[in-house]
């Protein structure tokens, strides 16, 4: 036994393909200007997505450091003479 066609299938009715398009297509194209005037949400849904927005930037952090550390170990590698310009600072007793 054959599927069965997901919609009705009638003769008279155009193929979906050759439908002319929607109407407001033109309005698409370009559109009216709009403007946000009041954005309600409330406290404790900003603060939790807040929370999660810094937790989901700490390993983004820890992989920059990581990067940045290998860079500066490629480099003094490269350049020794790189560690004799390193700034020292010292905290006085």
């Amino acid at each position: 036994m054959p599927p069965a066609a997901p919609y009705p299938i009638n003769a008279s009715q155009p193929h979906v393909a050759a439908a002319a398009p929607p109407a407001y297509a033109d309005d698409l194209i370009d559109p009216m200007p709009s403007a946000v005037t009041r954005l309600d949400v409330p406290f404790f849904h900003m603060m939790f997505f807040l929370i999660k927005a810094v937790i989901a930037g700490i390993p983004a952090l820890v992989l920059l450091l990581a990067i940045l550390w290998g860079v500066g170990e490629i480099l003094t590698m490269t350049f020794p003479e790189l560690i004799k310009m390193q700034v020292l600072i010292r905290m006085p007793n």
